[in-house]
Formats: C-alpha cells, structure tokens, sequence
C-alpha cells in the first residue's frame, strides 16, 4: 500500500504516529463531527463537502420554484431537432423520386459545369466551412444541455471527479476511446449516453462535411467533324457460294481464318452459346431485335476519347419470323460413326431441313424416355428448325404460344434404330427465317468508354439474312454445360433457359416450353455468330485495300471536360440520423429531469471547466483526498480522481454546490475507490 492509501485510512485501523499522519486524523474527527452535527450540511469551516443520503430529495424550495424557462426552449428545439433530419428526407425524397438514398457509395448529381478550379472551391466551402459551421452550432446547443443535465446533475447517484471534469470541457465530437471509457467506467446511464452523444456528433461531422463532392464529365464542345469507320459486314462474301451448308464434316470453307482466328472465334462462339445455356437473351435484344452496327469494334475503339458522340453511324437490326409446325417427316441417321444427320420436312414445300451435330445415334436412342432432344435444322443459310423430339405419342398435345399452336406428330423410328418406348417418337418444332433492315444509329460515349445507342432510325425495307451459324453446328462440336449427356449441337443451349423448370410437362400433361425464349436465344445467336465471324475476319483490317475502300463517314462531336457537384447518398443519410439520433439523447436528458424535478435544470446552472474548478475549489478544498492528489502528482492524482465520486447538490438560498460523496459509505464510497487506486 502506498503512502498516499495509508493516509487515508482512519486511525482505529492503523497505528501511526508521523506528525503527517496525526494531522489527517485530526481532520478526520472535526470532519465526521460536523457530519454528525449535521448530516446534509456541512460547516463553514469545512467548506462544502458532505455526506449526500443515497436516495436524493430535493429541497422544499428546488421543488416549489418553477422550471427554468430555457428547460422548456431547449427541449422543444431537442424535439425539432429530432423530426428535421425526417422531413429533410421526406421532402427530399419526393423532390427527386425514389432510389435516391441508395446503400452503396454511387454519387448523384447536383449539377453544374464548372472548371476544376471553382469545382474545387465549392467542394472546399461545404467540407471545411458549412458542414463544420453546421455542426459547430449544433454542438454547442447539445452540449449546453450536457452541462445541466449531466455536469451539473444534482441527482442522488455520485460520479467520480475525472469523468466531471473529462464531461465539463466536452464540447465536440471526438473518436477519443480514452474519453470514452471514461464515461463509460462510471457506469451510470447518463454518462454513457454523453459518451455516445460524443460519437455521434463526430460521425455526424464526418458525414456532413464529406458527403458533398465533384466529378469530371465530358460535353459537347459544339464542334463537329468528320469521322471514318472501317466497314464491319465485309470479307466473307465466298462464304455463301457453290455449296449446300451442313453437308462437310469438316471445317467450313470460305472463311479463310489464320490458326489464330480460328481459335479466336471458336471461343467466343462457344462463349455466346454457353451465355444463353445459362441466361436467356430476351434482355439482350432491343424489342425482340437484335442490333448491330456496320463498323469494326476495332474502329470504334480507335475513335479519339475526345469524341462523345457518333451520328450517322450504319447500322442494322435483325428480326425473326417463326411458325409452329411439326414436321411431315422425319429421320436420323448415323454418319461415318461420328456425327448424326436429322432431316425433316416442314410444310406443304419439298424444302428439307438438314441438322449435323457431333455425336453418335446412341444418345438419342438410349438416352432416357422422358427427356427432349432439340436440334436446329436448316434449309440453306434462309430458314431453320428449330425442332425437338419425345418419346412415346403426344400427337393429341397441344399449347399455344405467340407463333401459334404448338402440335405435335408421332413417327414410327425403328427403321432408325430406336427401340423399346422410343419407337415411336413425337416431334414438334419452329419454321423461323430472319430479316435483316439497314439504317443509322447515334452513339454516345459513356465515363468507360463504352459507347451506346442512343437513337436509332430505320429504312423500312428487309431482305433475308444468310444465317452463318449454320455452318458452326458441327464445326463447334459444342455440347452444353447445363444438361450433361444432353443433345450436342446448337438446340440443347437454345432451349435450357426456355423451360421453366425440370419438368417438361405441367398437371394438364401440356409442355411447359417458353417458346418466345428459345426463339428469341436463336436469333441473338444468329446476330452474334455473324458479328464475331465479320469480326474476326477484319480484325485489324485497313480502310483501303488498294482497289477497294471499306470506309464508311460519319459525323463526330468532340468534346471538353467540366466538372459537376455531385453528393453521396448514404454519406448524407448516416449523417442526418446521427443528428436526430444525438438530438434524441439531449431530449431524453432534458425530459427526465423535467420530470424529476432536478435543481439543475430548475436553475439551468450550467456547469463548464473553469465553472467546475471553480466549484471544486469552493466545495472540496478541505477535503484530505484532494490533499492527496495534490501531492500526488499527474498520472496518481488521475489514479485517485477515477475513484474519487463528487455530486451536486442543492442548498437552500444557494445555487447547486459540488459536494465529496460519504467516505463511510461501504464498499461503493469515494475515500474506498480512492484508496483502492
């Protein structure tokens, strides 16, 4: 025990005989003499400090004196406080719409053009000027209350003298963690609530000085020149000539794709199909069309980045026609071991559809009898079937769709080679053809770059498009990543996002089958095919080949780049609930000792730092435990003051007076904890 702790114990528990020592004694006795003479009171010569009775009462004349009016002014505005961040956003909100408070980091715009140098300034002045003033107004209304309700409390609970005097020069927020586990040590409510008022006034600051900002943007400097663009549907006119499709097993002709292009576009046709396996492409069309643009992405790319917008440029969109129909015939047969050849007829016509796709028969004469084999047939490069097949007879099923009823015909396949439940199979299908109309389109460049349609204009007039996927069904030997051991080809990708869900067939024993997504899968599959193929072949191609130029003019508009004030949302939004929050606390206090009638708030005595030492000198100057911190130096004076617990309390005649709590008062007394330091 050091000397400071033996001081403070009486002399009944130990004998000492230093003049120090008898000099403490001797206080002690004129001490508890006084409070023996008068138990809430303490005498003149002893100044102020007193035993506090546990249970705090009031004086008769605090309870019959009226509340101070600034009680009553500081809590109503506490109140506004509270309901102002609400209606802030409330009106807000129906200013600017709904989804404006996102939870993510996005900015919104505010507005404006400025150059950096003002941008900056604006941002300067709301960050290091309004925000703090803001908040500096703020604060000193909620720590005003502070300074009554908490500093100056005149309640029956005694608090330790290093968080009074830690409460009394709060004035701010802070993120100290030291000042908060000082409130939080007392383990009184009040001072807890002060310790999160303190954080949230911080976070509040933070918020209301950050959440503004500014980001750079490109428009229109009103200049506009011209603009050529390398030609996109090029090269690949011997593609279409002097051959049937789907009729070589081996790799497509015409194309004339060096080793590294071919590896290049097989990957990024299979990458299209996996897409679709995956998730349909409905989303990706625009009105159920798919549109391209007859310009190289690499021209596009090349574009100077000063330029924001491209007007004029050729374009294209490709629209697909489809009627349901089953097939009039139908057989399959195994070629050369590898690969199976489906052929049907559609129609009244002669017209035969033909489907190649890797693989062997067995998989469709032993796969499972309650699953459907799609493929996709194809009569020349202008029609395809998109065709399926079940085992067993469904020849009296029937569902409609948006390309009319969809039937099917039952057919007698042992001479196939099917057996058993798959003798006889139903097949049901699409007759589709697909147009392509030419016009122009005008881009607009994005912050990444990218550029986007922004209007679009058409001629009105159609003509077939050569659908070069058919020449990829069993180049690609592509077999889908959603159904294992389904059918190869192009028809298991384009159907897995057409079923809504595993069972093929509903309580009505009808086919669930979206036929609107399957068609739609196949067109953007088409629009795809042929772009990547036009692509690849004039990846890198020049403007002018010597006799023949591939250039196509367009309009382009520069550009300059302006600063915006923009703001974050959910920045804002943690910052005007740290404010209703904080003011909440303040009204809480307030109203609590409204209620209980403290003489704190009946006087509205509030207590600062130079007013709380200034208490403490008149109250607690005779008291030995100050003696003890005053000998003690810093880091023990600290060590005593968290253990030595003070309060106010209300004289008559006298404003509230800074009293020590009762040396004898268990194991919870101040002399107790100061001695235990």
């Amino acid at each position: 025990m050091d000397r400071i702790s033996l001081r403070r114990l009486s002399r009944d528990s130990l004998d000492v005989t230093s003049p120090e020592d008898d000099q403490v004694s001797k206080n002690f006795d004129e001490l508890s003499q006084v409070r023996k003479a008068s138990p809430t009171t303490g005498s003149k010569d002893v100044g102020m400090v007193g035993d506090l009775e546990s249970s705090y009462a009031p004086p008769a004349h605090i309870e019959k004196a009226p509340s101070s009016r600034l009680s009553y002014y500081y809590t109503a505005g506490s109140a506004l406080l509270v309901a102002l961040p609400f209606i802030f956003l409330a009106i807000w909100q129906a200013y600017i719409g709904p989804g404006t408070f996102t939870t993510h980091l996005t900015p919104h715009t505010i507005g404006g053009r400025f150059t950096q140098t003002k941008a900056k300034t604006i941002d300067f002045v709301c960050s290091a000027l309004l925000g703090p003033l803001l908040l500096v107004a703020l604060n000193w209304y909620w720590f005003s209350i502070t300074r009554v309700t908490i500093v100056s409390d005149s309640s029956a609970n005694a608090t330790s003298l290093i968080a009074l005097v830690q409460a009394s020069h709060t004035d701010s927020g802070s993120y100290n963690p030291f000042k908060f586990l000082t409130f939080i040590r007392t383990g009184r409510v009040k001072m807890m609530l002060l310790g999160l008022l303190v954080l949230l006034s911080a976070i509040a600051q933070t918020c209301l000085s950050n959440f503004i900002a500014y980001e750079a943007f490109d428009v229109s400097d009103g200049t506009a020149s011209e603009l050529p663009l390398r030609s996109l549907l090029t090269g690949l006119d011997e593609v279409t000539r002097a051959r049937p499709p789907e009729t070589l097993p081996t790799f497509p002709p015409g194309y004339d794709f060096s080793s590294t292009q071919v590896a290049t576009y097989v990957g990024d046709a299979t990458a299209v199909l996996s897409s679709i396996a995956y998730q349909n492409a409905t989303e990706k069309l625009s009105n159920d069309t798919y549109v391209g643009l007859n310009a190289t992405q690499d021209s596009l790319d090349a574009v100077d980045s000063r330029i924001i917008r491209l007007e004029g440029v050729p374009g294209y969109r490709m629209e697909i026609d489809c009627q349901a129909a089953p097939p009039t015939t139908l057989s399959a047969m195994d070629f050369a071991g590898n690969s199976v050849m489906i052929h049907c007829n559609v129609g009244n016509n002669n017209n035969l559809f033909s489907a190649s796709y890797p693989g062997q028969m067995s998989i469709l004469t032993s796969g499972e009898d309650d699953s459907v084999y799609p493929w996709v047939g194809f009569y020349g490069w202008d029609q395809a079937y998109l065709g399926s097949m079940m085992a067993g007879n469904w020849s009296r099923s029937a569902r409609t769709s948006i390309y009319g009823n969809i039937t099917f015909k039952a057919f007698n396949m042992t001479q196939f080679g099917f057996n058993g439940d798959k003798s006889t199979m139903s097949a049901f299908g699409f007759a589709c053809n697909v147009s392509r109309e030419t016009g122009s389109v005008n881009l607009t460049r994005g912050s990444d770059s990218t550029w986007t349609r922004e209007t679009e204009s058409w001629s009105g007039e159609t003509s077939p498009v050569k659908m070069l996927i058919a020449d990829w069904q069993l180049a690609l030997n592509y077999h889908s990543p959603v159904d294992i051991g389904g059918m190869p080809g192009l028809g298991q990708p384009l159907q897995d996002t057409a079923w809504p869900s595993e069972s093929y067939t509903d309580a009505n024993g009808e086919i669930t089958l979206n036929a609107r997504t399957n068609v739609l899968n196949y067109l953007y599959a088409v629009g795809e095919f042929e772009r990547l193929a036009y692509e690849t072949r004039n990846a890198n191609a020049s403007l002018h080949n010597g006799t023949t130029s591939y250039a196509q003019t367009v309009k382009a508009i520069g550009s300059k780049q302006v600063y915006r004030i923009v703001y974050v949302p959910i920045i804002l939004l943690v910052g005007l609930i740290c404010v209703s929050l904080a003011a909440l606390i303040t009204f809480s206090l307030l109203v609590t000792d409204i209620k209980r009638g403290t003489a704190s708030v009946k006087t509205w005595q509030q207590v600062g730092t130079v007013q709380l030492l200034a208490d403490s000198i008149a109250g607690l100057k005779h008291d030995p435990v100050v003696e003890d911190m005053h000998r003690a130096g810093e880091g023990g004076a600290e060590k005593i003051a968290r253990g030595y617990k003070v309060r106010y309390e209300a004289l008559p005649g006298k404003r509230n007076v800074l009293k020590a709590d009762s040396p004898t008062k268990g194991n919870g007394g101040s002399w107790g904890m100061a001695t235990g330091a």
